[in-house]
């Protein structure tokens, strides 16, 4: 069908994005939101976006971006551990960009998974 022709293509574009930069935070972040969100991929997503918080930016939103969705893979990967790191990913996320609506929801809806309701709420009403 044509769709796995597009993600086929998408793929390669992003390949080729990181061949001419491999330094550039957003294209690594963008992949891995895209691993994440089109393949399902949340291994593949923590190994993309693991790669771009090893690489110096001076833009806090973006680097809050790359923690939160790096927190959101681990979430739903769900393996032994993975809540811990996603918590404490979600933490950094909101403390590098205080304003930032997703690490905001999505530490709340980790919380709550985790039945921590409590602790859920508070972060809600920040």
């Amino acid at each position: 069908g044509g769709r796995s022709e597009d993600v086929k293509r998408a793929e390669w574009l992003f390949q080729e994005a990181l061949r001419i930069a491999p330094g550039s935070v957003l294209a690594l972040y963008r992949y891995g939101h895209f691993l994440f969100d089109v393949l399902g991929d949340w291994t593949g997503c923590i190994g993309m976006l693991t790669r771009a918080l090893g690489i110096p930016t001076k833009d806090a939103a973006l680097e809050s971006d790359v923690l939160s969705q790096l927190a959101t893979a681990y979430h739903r990967r769900g393996e032994t551990g993975d809540y811990i790191e996603a918590e404490e990913f979600y933490r950094k996320a909101r403390a590098l960009n205080p304003k930032g609506m997703q690490a905001l929801g999505n530490l709340g809806t980790l919380l709550a998974s985790k039945n921590d309701h409590k602790a859920a709420i508070k972060v809600y009403s920040r």
